[in-house]
């Protein structure tokens, strides 16, 4: 479905976000709320050669995010602050040589009937529709490979119908999907990715900060097992650099 066929005699558009939109839309809107869609799964399974991540396998200086006494005792509890803290930590890292994968892994939607995906729906309205879109477009189709859906969007804590919102989905057959793997191997492989946005690891713990901040009732166990499994591979690679 293109975006254009959907928003053809439209004055006012939905569009949910679930990874990055949720905390850096970067397009004006009139509006946005908190909610869920229901059929969909959110899982760590696409690659990023962009935004988070570049698809080059080089010997490279990875930059961790940050100092070895503050990654020893980060988890759980205190990555909200490192995700709060992370675009000023990048400039206080240690370093080590090591051959990574640079691609990145990032978020998208697996069809799941008993599940659902919490994330932000932004409302935009007169020519923020085609603004935004056109921004869209470029940020998530032309860069990261996904397609449009129109999806029903349950605000939290409204007793009213659901309203139909667009979302950007990657599937099985983008040349960039890398799907499932361990949580232990994907969040090792986000530890040390980065792309022309920022650090890979940042978008985990962003995500993850905006689940705890404005989503506390909902244990997206995926999420926060890769999460943990991340921050202690940053511990070891830290380690081992000693």
């Amino acid at each position: 479905m293109k975006p254009q066929d959907i928003i053809a005699g439209k004055t006012s558009l939905w569009i949910f976000g679930y990874g990055s939109l949720v905390w850096k839309p970067d397009f004006k809107y009139k509006r946005s709320k908190v909610g869920y869609i229901k059929g969909y799964k959110r899982r760590f399974w696409h690659g990023d050669n962009f935004h988070r991540g570049s698809d080059e396998l080089v010997r490279c200086l990875m930059f961790l995010l940050i100092k070895a006494h503050h990654v020893r005792f980060a988890r759980v509890e205190q990555t909200s602050c490192l995700a709060r803290a992370a675009s000023g930590l990048f400039h206080d890292v240690t370093r080590f040589s090591s051959s990574c994968l640079q691609l990145g892994r990032v978020v998208t939607l697996i069809e799941d009937d008993d599940e659902s995906t919490w994330g932000v729906a932004f409302e935009v309205t007169g020519s923020q529709v085609e603004e935004s879109l056109k921004y869209l477009n470029v940020r998530e189709t032309v860069c990261g490979g996904y397609v449009t859906k129109l999806v029903d969007f349950f605000p939290e804590g409204e007793h009213q119908p659901p309203v139909q919102a667009l979302v950007y989905i990657a599937t099985s057959d983008n040349p960039l999907y890398l799907g499932p793997a361990s949580p232990e191997a994907i969040g090792a492989h986000i530890a040390v990715c980065r792309g022309k946005t920022g650090h890979n690891l940042e978008y985990l713990l962003r995500l993850a900060e905006f689940m705890r901040r404005s989503c506390p009732h909902v244990e997206d166990h995926h999420l926060f097992a890769v999460e943990a499994a991340a921050m202690n591979a940053v511990v070891s690679y830290l380690l081992a650099a000693q």
